[in-house]
């Protein structure tokens, strides 16, 4: 049974058919874009962590000169040239994509205004879903609008996920089983963290909204007669610091558990560093792993956990 408030899978999955066909026929060259967009995030941290594996291979093979000069040049190049044509894919993605996006669907939702029933405008159910729609058209960085750029992040992220796993798990799956455990215990605490977030999120707007209302009160000149009058300052006062620290008590819980989830995530970080370095140390100096290769290895452990 689907849970009030959650988008349905299959309500998800036509609304992002649906963008893609309108950009696919309103200017397909965007779409291009985001699959060089999706190759150059995957490339550009790859080469980064790939190059200096190559300088370390080539001074333990003591390659001639011409050679490392020209490999190290050719992986430079490269690298810059997949730079700029990242640079070009993102400032099309952030600037594009949404300008395009929402004037494509401004005008589509004029046409139907023009082209639709009076009778059926007044219909409550149709005021509902054109509040929907408003609500998405309100300025061009909102996610309706950028639904390609969301799944050009979300595919780039997925396939350099998949790249460094195997990158990893070909030096020894050890190392990526660990790597995989710290990512799952620090879920389980961020999804902690939220969940209580989500269930305190009513007791900590009603708190709130009352000390609005009782500041506003005590600020209103307008009030200070009556104040005075029936002597209720000091009611009031108490009435605001009993809500004030009732309000207090709950944020700190809810700080106590963000600080928890960022304790254990900065403890995750710390042993899955310092366990994967050990090891690929130990790795090393019994001459199971090249330097290079050490170098490598360790960097896509960073690029995976980032």
């Amino acid at each position: 049974m689907e849970q009030p408030g959650n988008i349905p899978l299959r309500s998800l999955w036509a609304s992002i058919m649906h963008s893609l066909s309108i950009y696919w026929n309103k200017r397909k060259s965007l779409l291009a874009i985001c699959a060089v967009a999706v190759a150059m995030r995957v490339m550009l941290p790859y080469i980064g962590i790939l190059l200096p594996k190559i300088v370390l291979d080539l001074i333990e093979a003591k390659a001639d000169p011409q050679q490392f000069i020209l490999t190290v040049s050719s992986m430079a190049l490269l690298l810059v040239i997949v730079n700029f044509l990242k640079a070009f894919t993102d400032s099309v993605l952030y600037n594009g994509i949404g300008t395009v996006g929402i004037n494509t669907f401004l005008i589509i939702q004029f046409k139907k205004w023009m082209e639709m029933d009076y009778e059926l405008m007044e219909d409550t159910e149709f005021k509902k879903l054109q509040a929907k729609a408003d609500k998405g058209l309100l300025f061009s960085y909102a996610p309706a609008m950028n639904i390609p750029r969301t799944l050009t992040e979300l595919l780039s992220n997925l396939i350099g996920f998949i790249l460094y796993t195997w990158v990893i798990a070909a030096i020894h799956p050890l190392i990526l089983a660990f790597l995989l455990l710290a990512a799952a215990v620090n879920w389980l605490m961020l999804r902690r963290a939220r969940e209580y977030m989500s269930s305190t999120r009513d007791i900590r707007s009603s708190l709130y909204r009352k000390l609005m209302a009782m500041s506003d009160i005590m600020r209103d000149p307008g009030a200070a007669k009556d104040v005075r009058l029936f002597g209720a300052s000091t009611w009031l006062r108490a009435v605001y610091r009993e809500q004030y620290a009732a309000y207090l008590k709950e944020e700190r819980k809810l700080l106590g558990k963000n600080m928890q989830q960022q304790l254990v995530d900065a403890l995750m970080i710390l042993l899955r560093d310092g366990a994967s370095y050990a090891f690929l140390a130990w790795l090393v100096l019994n001459g199971r792993l090249a330097l290079g290769s050490f170098v490598f290895v360790f960097a896509a452990i960073g690029s995976l956990a980032s």
